[in-house]
């Protein structure tokens, strides 16, 4: 995730493993801070592309899964210093299923972003993170989930 000097609109994929409810989020780092962060996978959106669609194209880009996008669960609103660079996002959270319920038995994930950046994906559960101090972006997505 880098900062950007523009507002950036992003979709994504809120993914519930289906017998415990944990969430697929990437494993992030701010150097910066030396704080470890979990995110769920996604990317910009792209001119002429929908949001769902846009879910859709990332975590096949990025993770090499299919996935079945379903209802928008909220619209947020992240303003955040990465890397000590100020950011701006407005973020489509949407509820999404892996095609091949077999996805749903793995549990890590590689992940390689456009920007070179790669990583592991694994399940977090919201609450246990939050327990420990570490933060699931963006901020109000833990409050969003919990009311899907």
């Amino acid at each position: 995730m880098l900062a950007d000097p523009r507002v950036r609109v992003i979709s994504i994929a809120a993914i519930s493993r289906p017998n415990d409810g944990a969430i697929l989020a990437m494993r992030c780092y701010d150097p910066a801070r030396s704080l470890v962060f979990y995110r769920p996978l996604g990317g910009a959106v792209e001119f002429g592309e929908s949001t769902a669609e846009t879910v859709r194209r990332e975590l096949l880009e990025e993770i090499d899964r299919e996935v079945i996008v379903g209802r928008r669960l909220g619209v947020l609103e992240n303003v955040f210093v990465y890397d000590g660079r100020p950011g701006h996002e407005i973020i489509f959270v949407w509820q999404a299923d892996f095609a091949d319920a077999a996805a749903y038995l793995e549990e890590t994930f590689t992940y390689q972003e456009d920007s070179g950046l790669s990583g592991d994906a694994i399940w977090v559960y919201p609450d246990k993170l939050a327990s420990q101090g570490i933060p699931l972006f963006p901020t109000g997505l833990t409050e969003l989930l919990k009311r899907r």
